[in-house]
């Protein structure tokens, strides 16, 4: 669980790093996406953001899955862990 946090946010604070140093129109920026076609970094940006919180929710799903699940006792019967 500490080493998946631990890399997720190495590499979330690598990237902000990086967006910090753009220009402020930068959002702007358009390029064609061969299956969306014209797309905004701003539009990148909000996926990135959408797409980073799943990946918090999942750790989240592992500490509830390996930390707190096997000592529920009985109350185990009402949850469903995916393996």
């Amino acid at each position: 669980i500490e080493d998946s946090f631990d890399h997720w946010e190495d590499q979330r604070e690598s990237n902000v790093e990086y967006l910090r140093t753009l220009e402020d129109d930068a959002t702007d920026r358009q390029a064609m996406h061969e299956k969306f076609g014209v797309i905004r970094l701003g539009d990148l940006l909000n996926e990135w953001a959408f797409h980073d919180l799943g990946h918090v929710r999942q750790i989240a799903e592992l500490v509830r899955a390996q930390r707190y699940y096997p000592n529920m006792g009985a109350f185990r019967t009402i949850y469903k862990i995916s393996p």
